[in-house]
C-alpha cells in the first residue's frame, strides 16, 4: 500500500547500494548504545552519506526534468515540422510547381490535345519583335555566311571548327555577332566557347591578327580581312556522362551597325549543331544482356544504370536530402528505439515508473511524427527520372531516320511498351525498391550497433555476435547470387510476354478494318486473351513466385533464430547480466536486423527482375542510329596528346562562298543508304549513287534549282529513299546527299494519313508547320522576325481564303467564311476527306510556310485530271510569285531574302500523275539502278504520243486491257483486237525489240489508272470493273 504513495522513497532504498563497512558502522552503532532503534541507525547513516541520497531529494536531478527537455524537444520538432512544411507549399517550391504544371497541362490538353498550338501562338503572338538593325548597313557592305545550316558532331570529339564564308565579291574587312543559344546542350557543360580577350569599343580586337574576340557569356565577335575568303573559330565540345541522344545548340550571326566594319548576313544565317551521343547506355556498361548472363555482368549493368540515375540533373538534386533522412530515421527506428525500449521494460513496465513511460512515450511519438514528415515532406525523384526516361526514348524515336525505323521492325509498338511497362518498372522495381534497398542497409547498421553495445561489458560475446551478422549477411549474399540466374530468367520471360501481347493489341487496333472485314473478331479476341492469360501465368507468376520463395525461405531461418533466442533467455540473462529490458530489446533488434536482411534480399529480387526491363530500354536507347554510323565512318583524328576531332565538310552539303548561293537545290554524290534487316545484316538501298546525265553520260552532282523537277517513283523504295536523303529524314553513310544549305525553308508535302492530327483541331493541323517554324530560330534573327511577324498577321480569314484557293471541299471549310470555322475536331471530318483531301491540308500548311523547296511526295494519282492540272496551276503561280498577293507576301519582310531566292518544286510520283504536271524541257529524274540516276527531260520521258494517248484516255471510256510499260509508265489503252505488238525501247542499251502481249482470258484484273502490271501477262476487265473505274 505504501509503495505506491512513496514510490521514490522505495526507488531510492533500492537503487542504494551497501558496504561491508557501512554494514559494520551500523552494527558498532548498535552495540554502543542499545537504546537506538534500527530507524535512528539508518538516520544517523543517511546524514554521515548525503552523497548516496541527495540526488534523489534535490529535484533538478530527478528524472522529471528529463521529461521537460524531451517536452521542449517534442515543441521544436513540431515548430520545425511546421515550417517545413510552409517552405514545402510556398509558391514556387517543387511541390507547388509541379502540382501548378498539371493544371496548366490538363488545361491545355482539352483545346490542344497534342502539341498545345495555342499556347505556342500565344506566346509568338505577345513576343516582342527586336527592331532590326539592317537597314542602318550600307548595301555595298561585304556579306557574310556559314557554309552550313545543320552540323552533326559526335560527343567523342574534342572540338568542332566552324567556318565563316564571305560571300560576294566584296573583298573589304567584315566584323559580325555570333550568338549561342543553348537547347538541351548547355554552355559550359556541353560547349565552350572560343577562349579569346574581350572586345574593346574603343580599340576593337586586341591585335591586328586576332580573328575573335568575346562580347559576353553567349555571344563573340568574328572578322574577315581584308581580301581573306573566310575565317574559322573552334568551338570546344565537353563530354557529358549523363546519356542524351542528342543535344542541339543553336549559332546565330547578328549584323552589327556600330561595329567598326559592318557586314550584313547572307544567305544562311543560322547554324544548328547537333552532338551525337557515341557512348553506351547506361555509360560504363558495354555489351548486351541476356537471360543467361553471369552475376557479374548483372551487377555491373545494375551498377550503371543507378549511376546513371544519380546523373539526372533534378534527381541529383533530391537523392542527397533524400538517403541523409533514410539514415536518420533508419538511426532513430533501430537503435534509439532500442534503447528506449530498455529503459521503459526496466523502468516503466518492472518498476511501474509513470516517468519512465511517459518518456518512451514522448520518444515513440516523436519517431512517427519524424517517419511521417519525411515521407511527406522529402522525395527521392521516382517520377522525374520515369519522366527523363521517357523523354529519352521520345528524343531517340525522333532522332532516328526512316531506314532506321524500318529496320527496327516494330519501332513504334517497342518504343511504346518501353515508353509505358518499362519506365514505370524502373520507377517502381528498381528505383523506388533501390530506396527501400539503401533504408534496409542502414537499419542493419543500426540494429548491428544497439547488439555491439549491448554486449559492450562482454568483448567475447560481442565478437561472436558480429561474426554472425557478417556470416548472415555472406550467407544471405551467396543464396541471392545462386539464384540470380533463376530469378533474371523470370524476368526476361515476363519482358518476352508482355511485349508480346502489347504488340499484339498494337496491330489489332491499327488493322482492326482487316479484322473486321475478315469476320475474324472473335478468334482474334480469344488469341489475344491466350497470350494474356501466358503473359499473367507465364510472366507475372513466375517472377512473384521467384521472389516468394527467397523471401520465406529466410524468413524461416530468422524464425528458427527467434524462437531459439526465447528459448535460451533464461541461461543468456544471468550468464551475461543481461537486464530484462535489455535481453527484450535485444531479441527485437536481432529480428529487425534479420528483417532488414531479408528485405534487402527481396528488394535486390525485385531489381534483379527488373534487369530484364533496363536491357530493353537499353537496347533501345543504344540502338546506332545513321547519324551515329555517318560519324563512325568518319575516322576520328586523334594525335598524340592531342584533342580528338573529324573533318565534317567533306560529308556535307555547303556553302562555297558564291555570289549567287541559290543555283543548285540539291547534290548528290556517291550517296549510300543502308538497311539492316531482321538478321542484323546490312544492305545497301543505295550504294554510291552518283546522277547520270541522259545522252551524254556526264556525272553530275548538283542540279539547278528553280522551276518544276520530276522524281519518278519507283517499285522497290529507291526512289522513296532518295526523297527521304533529299529532305534530310534519311542521312547518306557515305559520299554526299541533301538540300543546299542556303535554302531556309524546305517543306515536304504527302497525302499520307499519318500526316493529320486527329486529336487536333483543322486549325491546328494547318498551322502546325508555321508554330514550329516560329520556335525554330532565335527570336531576333531575320528569320525569327520574319515568321513571328507572319505569325501576328495570321487569321482565320486569310486562311479560309488560302483553303478555297487550294481547293479545300466545302464540305470541310464551308461554303462561304465564318467565325471558328476551324475549330472543328479533325477525328469529325474523317469520313469526308480522302487521300487528295488530305494533300490539299498539308499544301495550304506548307504555303504558310513560304518555302523555299516544295517537296510533292507521291502525287495523289487517284486524282482527276482536272485536279492535278488545278494543282500544277496552283505551284506554277507559286515558283513565278504570282500567287504571293493570295499569300500576302510582304516584299519588305526579307528584301535581301526572298527576292533572291528562286523557288523549286520536286514532285515525286509516278509516271501517269508527272506526265500532266511537267513540262516538256524540266528535268525528271529516273532511279535506274542502285548507283545511277538518270537526269532526263520530261519530252523524252513522256512522249507527245503518250500525253496526246494518256488524255484521250482520261475521256473515253474505261480500257478492257492493261498493258504495262517496263519503264514505269503504265499506259491504259482500248484495244479493238485481240493480239496487237507493242514497241519498247530501253533506257540502258536502246536496243529496239519486240515482245508480243497476248490476252489471257482466265486472268482478271482490278487495277487503278495508276497501277503497275507485270510485262507477263496481259489482263482482261469486266464490263463492271470498268464502268467503276470510269466513275472513280
Amino acid at each position: 500500500q505504501n509503495r505506491g504513495r512513496f514510490l521514490d522513497a522505495y526507488t531510492m532504498l533500492e537503487s542504494l547500494t551497501f558496504q561491508s563497512n557501512d554494514l559494520r558502522l551500523m552494527n558498532s552503532m548498535l552495540a554502543e548504545n542499545a537504546s537506538l532503534d534500527e530507524y535512528e541507525v539508518a538516520c544517523a547513516w543517511l546524514k554521515l552519506n548525503r552523497d548516496a541520497w541527495e540526488p534523489y531529494v534535490n529535484p533538478v536531478a530527478m528524472v522529471y526534468s528529463v521529461l521537460i527537455g524531451a517536452m521542449c524537444t517534442l515543441g521544436i520538432a513540431l515548430v520545425y515540422v511546421y515550417v517545413h512544411r510552409q517552405r514545402a507549399f510556398a509558391p514556387g517550391s517543387y511541390n507547388v510547381s509541379q502540382a501548378n504544371k498539371v493544371r496548366e497541362t490538363l488545361d491545355r490538353l482539352d483545346h490542344q490535345p497534342v502539341f498545345c498550338h495555342d499556347e505556342v501562338l500565344r506566346e509568338l503572338k505577345t513576343a516582342v519583335l527586336m527592331v532590326s538593325k539592317r537597314a542602318e548597313i550600307p548595301l555595298k557592305t561585304p556579306k557574310v555566311s556559314f557554309t552550313t545550316n545543320v552540323l552533326r558532331v559526335g560527343d567523342d570529339e574534342s572540338f568542332v571548327d566552324i567556318t565563316v564564308i564571305r560571300s560576294g565579291n566584296n573583298n573589304d574587312e567584315a566584323h559580325a555577332d555570333i550568338e549561342f543559344f543553348s537547347r538541351d546542350a548547355k554552355l559550359l557543360t556541353h560547349f565552350t566557347l572560343p577562349d579569346a580577350p574581350m572586345y574593346d569599343t574603343q580599340y576593337g580586337f586586341a591585335t591586328p591578327e586576332a580573328r575573335v574576340a568575346t562580347i559576353s557569356s553567349t555571344k563573340i565577335r568574328v572578322r574577315v580581312l581584308a581580301g581573306e575568303r573566310s575565317m574559322t573559330f573552334r568551338l570546344g565540345l565537353t563530354f557529358d556522362p549523363h546519356f542524351a541522344p542528342e543535344r542541339k545548340f543553336l549559332m546565330c550571326i547578328v549584323e552589327v551597325a556600330d561595329a567598326l566594319f559592318p557586314a550584313r548576313v547572307f544567305p544562311i544565317e543560322v547554324c544548328v549543331v547537333y552532338i551525337q551521343s557515341m557512348t553506351s547506355f547506361p555509360n560504363g556498361f558495354e555489351g548486351k544482356l541476356h537471360e543467361f548472363s553471369s552475376f557479374k555482368k548483372i551487377a555491373r549493368l545494375m551498377k550503371a544504370f543507378l549511376l546513371e540515375c544519380l546523373r539526372v540533373p533534378t534527381v541529383k538534386s533530391l537523392i542527397w536530402r533524400f538517403q541523409a533522412v533514410l539514415f536518420i530515421r533508419a538511426a532513430l527506428e533501430t537503435f534509439v528505439w532500442s534503447m528506449t525500449f530498455t529503459y521503459l521494460v526496466n523502468y516503466g513496465f518492472m518498476n511501474q515508473r509513470i516517468d519512465w513511460a511517459l518518456l518512451c512515450a514522448l520518444v515513440f511519438v516523436g519517431i512517427e511524427l519524424f517517419r511521417f514528415h519525411t515521407v511527406l515532406h522529402f522525395w527521392s525523384g521516382g517520377f522525374d527520372l520515369s519522366t527523363h526516361f521517357e523523354s529519352l526514348l521520345t528524343k531517340k524515336y525522333s532522332s532516328m531516320t526512316a531506314c532506321d525505323i524500318d529496320s527496327l521492325g516494330s519501332a513504334e509498338s517497342l518504343f511504346r511498351v518501353s515508353a509505358t511497362s518499362d519506365v514505370r518498372v524502373v520507377r517502381t522495381d528498381l528505383w523506388f525498391t533501390f530506396q527501400d534497398q539503401t533504408s534496409s542497409l542502414y537499419r542493419v547498421i543500426g540494429s548491428a550497433i544497439f547488439i555491439l553495445y549491448t554486449f559492450k561489458e562482454q568483448p567475447e560475446m560481442a565478437q561472436l555476435m558480429g561474426a554472425l551478422i557478417v556470416a548472415s549477411l555472406l550467407f544471405t549474399a551467396m543464396f541471392c547470387a545462386s539464384r540470380a540466374t533463376r530469378i533474371l530468367r523470370a524476368g526476361f520471360t515476363e519482358e518476352k510476354l508482355e511485349e508480346m501481347v502489347f504488340m499484339g493489341n498494337h496491330h489489332i487496333y491499327r488493322n482492326n478494318r482487316l479484322i473486321r472485314e475478315s469476320r475474324m473478331a472473335q478468334h482474334v479476341s480469344d488469341n489475344q486473351y491466350a497470350k494474356t492469360w501466358l503473359f499473367v501465368d507465364g510472366g507475372i507468376f513466375l517472377r512473384w513466385y521467384q521472389d516468394f520463395f527467397q523471401t520465406w525461405f529466410l524468413r524461416s531461418l530468422l524464425c528458427i533464430m527467434v524462437a531459439i533466442a526465447y528459448c535460451l533467455a533464461p541461461v543468456i540473462i544471468p550468464a551475461y547480466g543481461i537486464s530484462v529490458g535489455g535481453y527484450v530489446a535485444l531479441v527485437t533488434s536481432v529480428l529487425q536486423l534479420g528483417s532488414a536482411i531479408i528485405m534487402m534480399a527481396r528488394d535486390f529480387a525485385v531489381m534483379l527482375a527488373s534487369a530484364a526491363k533496363i536491357a530493353h530500354l537499353s537496347f533501345l536507347l543504344n540502338y546506332k542510329s545513321s547519324h551515329a554510323k555517318r560519324l563512325e565512318s568518319i575516322y576520328l583524328i586523334e594525335p598524340h596528346d592531342a584533342p580528338a576531332h573529324r573533318k565534317h565538310d567533306a560529308r556535307i552539303v555547303t556553302y562555297d562562298g558564291a555570289r549567287n548561293p541559290h543555283t543548285f537545290v540539291f547534290q548528290i554524290r556517291d550517296a549510300s543508304v543502308v538497311f539492316v534487316d531482321v538478321n542484323r545484316k546490312a544492305k545497301y538501298i543505295i550504294e554510291r549513287m552518283n546522277m547520270i546525265r541522259e545522252g551524254t553520260g556526264e556525272i553530275i552532282d548538283k542540279l539547278p534549282s528553280g522551276g518544276f523537277i520530276g522524281i519518278r517513283k519507283t517499285h522497290g523504295g529507291m526512289s522513296e529513299t532518295l526523297v527521304n536523303v533529299i529532305m534530310g529524314t534519311d542521312v547518306s553513310r557515305h559520299g554526299v546527299a541533301g538540300i543546299n544549305p542556303a535554302f531556309r525553308t524546305v517543306v515536304r508535302v504527302s497525302g499520307e494519313f499519318s500526316d493529320i492530327i486527329l486529336n487536333e483541331s483543322l486549325w491546328a493541323n494547318l498551322t502546325v508547320g508555321l508554330m514550329f517554324s516560329g520556335t525554330s530560330y532565335p527570336q531576333h534573327s531575320k528569320a525569327g522576325m520574319a515568321v513571328r511577324k507572319r505569325i501576328q498577321s495570321l487569321t482565320q480569314e486569310y486562311v479560309w481564303c488560302l483553303c478555297e484557293y487550294v481547293g479545300i471541299r466545302p464540305s470541310i471549310i464551308g461554303r462561304e467564311y465564318k467565325h471558328n470555322w476551324a475549330t472543328v475536331a479533325m477525328d469529325s471530318l474523317t469520313p469526308v476527306c480522302d487521300e487528295a483531301e488530305y494533300f490539299k491540308i498539308g499544301l495550304v500548311r506548307a504555303l504558310l510556310q513560304r518555302p523555299q523547296v516544295l517537296i510533292i511526295d507521291a502525287l495523289v494519282d487517284g486524282m482527276h485530271f482536272d485536279a492535278i492540272a488545278n494543282l500544277t496551276t496552283i505551284l506554277r503561280e507559286y515558283i513565278a510569285r504570282d500567287s504571293d498577293e493570295i499569300l500576302k507576301v510582304d516584299d519588305n519582310e526579307e528584301p535581301d531574302y526572298d527576292d533572291e531566292v528562286p523557288r523549286t518544286v520536286i514532285i515525286h510520283a509516278r509516271a501517269l500523275a508527272l506526265t500532266h504536271a511537267m513540262e516538256p524541257h524540266e528535268p525528271v529524274l529516273v532511279v535506274s539502278s542502285k548507283s545511277e540516276i538518270i537526269v532526263s527531260t520530261g519530252e523524252k520521258q513522256f512522249p507527245e504520243a503518250c500525253r496526246t494517248a494518256l488524255a484521250t484516255w482520261w475521256d473515253a471510256p474505261a480500257p478492257i486491257y492493261h498493258i504495262y510499260n517496263p519503264l514505269g509508265i503504265g499506259i491504259l489503252e482500248r484495244m479493238q483486237h485481240k493480239n496487237f505488238m507493242a514497241t519498247i525501247t530501253s533506257h540502258r542499251d536502246r536496243r529496239r525489240r519486240k515482245v508480243k502481249f497476248k490476252k489471257n482470258p482466265e486472268r482478271v484484273g482490278n487495277h487503278s489508272r495508276s497501277g503497275s502490271l507485270s510485262n507477263d501477262f496481259a489482263f482482261k476487265a469486266s464490263p463492271e470493273k470498268s464502268k467503276s473505274v470510269q466513275k472513280q
